[in-house]
């Protein structure tokens, strides 16, 4: 015969250790033109108040904010920003979206379709926040 204590350790199920989301490095987006004229991104970067100590989040307002004022692209993806971030010596987020997927709870970005996010209002502030 089991004793109290006994039984109760016996019946408790092991507890999970969450591991944090980590997805594969997307592909890069190879039709950002990057560093053409008019208007590439580190001249971009430059007229804010970005540096690589920056948030993940700020990044990712000022990518989306040149990619659709420049590039004429209103939806940014993982890739994009990925591709941004290797370009300008960022460190890139392990989970490539986490940064839209906040935005987008912050409602400062929107999504249309799974993976794709736009910025709203709330991003434009954010982003007129961080001109230098």
């Amino acid at each position: 015969e089991l004793d109290d204590e006994t039984a109760t350790t016996a019946s408790a199920a092991p507890k999970r250790v969450r591991r944090p989301r980590v997805s594969k490095a997307p592909a890069l987006s190879t039709t950002l033109r990057l560093a053409d004229e008019p208007n590439p991104l580190k001249e971009f970067c430059e007229t804010t108040k970005i540096t690589a100590k920056s948030s993940i989040i700020d990044k990712a307002v000022v990518v989306a904010t040149w990619l659709r004022d420049h590039r004429q692209l209103t939806q940014m993806t993982a890739g994009d920003l990925f591709t941004c971030c290797k370009f300008m010596d960022w460190d890139p987020p392990l989970d490539t979206t986490a940064p839209m997927r906040h935005l987008k709870r912050e409602k400062q970005m929107t999504s249309s379709g799974r993976g794709k996010f736009s910025l709203s209002l709330l991003g434009d502030k954010h982003f007129k926040e961080l001109r230098k």
